[in-house]
């Protein structure tokens, strides 16, 4: 492969690592908030233990492959198999995008679907650019964000 090929296709890892990192972290405020006082009477006890249960799930399967993705990004190339690596990070690569989209689909569509006062909307989840799923008074699912 050509030098700055590779170059590229490592720096799309690296936006990959840092855009699921970023939505990660933003879903543990927003589980703080959901899950906490601010939304205590939106869902009954046992629902919102289930969703919390469910969203801490969706979680800890993003958290783990983020790992697993910064330390193939880390560790070093083998001599005697380098495709090997790079296959295992575009696996991990497509993985932690997939777990971030399916976390996405179950804040907007599951979550903020169930709420008492009405659905909320969150800006849409893009692996391709920032992300821009920032809360605020009016959250938005308008794609033109």
């Amino acid at each position: 492969m050509n030098g700055t090929l590779v170059e590229e296709e490592f720096l799309g890892w690296l936006h990959t690592l840092s855009t699921a990192r970023r939505f990660l972290s933003h879903s543990y405020v927003l589980a703080f908030y959901l899950f906490g006082d601010t939304f205590r009477n939106e869902m009954s006890e046992v629902k919102r233990e289930t969703w919390k249960n469910l969203y801490e799930y969706h979680q800890r399967q993003l958290a783990g492959h983020l790992e697993r993705l910064s330390g193939l990004l880390t560790s070093e190339v083998s001599i005697d198999d380098p495709n090997s690596k790079r296959i295992s990070i575009i696996d991990q690569s497509i993985i932690t995008d997939s777990l971030c989209r399916n976390l996405y689909n179950f804040i907007k569509n599951d979550l903020f679907g169930s709420l008492k006062s009405g659905p909320l909307q969150i800006a849409p989840y893009r692996p391709g650019g920032p992300l821009r799923a920032i809360l605020k008074g009016s959250i938005t699912t308008d794609d033109s964000c």
